[in-house]
């Protein structure tokens, strides 16, 4: 799976069109199973969230929570039924 960076910000700075890589709604079919990344709004994650994020991995995917470069969270090896995650983890994700 490739992300190439695409311009999605408008030069006013709003983001006028979705970005191309993994989310909770888009899921990447990964060998392992479901891939999502989800996007920390100004690169802040409160514990709480942490928690419940690390919770969803341990219960659904690989057990890991992986750091993007891009400094995002990635979850792996999730699910996948009907082309999404199930509910629960969007859920605790969300």
């Amino acid at each position: 799976m490739l992300c190439h960076p695409v311009p999605v910000l408008s030069e006013t700075g709003v983001r006028d069109r979705a970005d191309r890589c993994p989310g909770l709604t888009r899921p990447w079919p990964a060998e392992d199973g479901a891939l999502v990344r989800v996007r920390l709004v100004g690169g802040v994650l409160p514990t709480a969230a942490l928690a419940a994020m690390s919770g969803v991995a341990r219960r659904y995917g690989d057990g890991d929570l992986h750091l993007t470069s891009r400094a995002n969270l990635q979850l792996r090896a999730l699910p996948l039924h009907d082309g999404g995650v199930p509910g629960a983890v969007v859920d605790a994700v969300a």
